[in-house]
């Protein structure tokens, strides 16, 4: 019998800081991202990069469809679908946070049954039935 795998759900700082600046991180988050087995990137993160490459408020090392394919070299990182399921939780949600990225970036993480890597406080405090974070 093994070991049980670790599964993390990173925000979408924390994905960009690991890859990219990962003394942004916590020494905990930093851990626990890099000694999961399997890290899933909700989908709407990518379009969070995305936008904020697009405005200018991100710069990336490579262009952006290159970066993409970098960022999920390692097989442990993995896109987390836009399921029905997590559309459906992100809007249930007893949480008066109304950012949808957010919501779905926490449903996913419910949904999967996984810690969040997150520093958002939004989250973080809002003390969710079910939700585990890690910073």
């Amino acid at each position: 019998m093994g070991s049980p795998q670790l599964t993390v759900v990173v925000d979408t700082h924390a994905w960009v800081w690991f890859l990219t600046a990962p003394d942004r991180l916590s020494v905990k988050a930093r851990e626990i991202i890099g000694g999961a087995d399997k890290v899933f990137v909700p989908a709407i993160a990518c379009w969070e990069v995305a936008l904020l490459v697009f405005r200018g408020h991100l710069e990336l090392s490579l262009p952006m469809g290159d970066w993409f394919d970098a960022a999920f070299t390692d097989s442990r990182f993995r896109i987390a679908p836009l399921t029905p399921a997590i559309a459906i939780r992100a809007v249930s949600l007893d949480w008066p946070h109304r950012d949808p990225a957010d919501r779905l970036i926490v449903a996913t993480a419910l949904e999967l049954g996984a810690p969040l890597a997150t520093r958002d406080e939004r989250i973080t405090n809002a003390q969710i039935p079910g939700l585990l974070t890690a910073w």
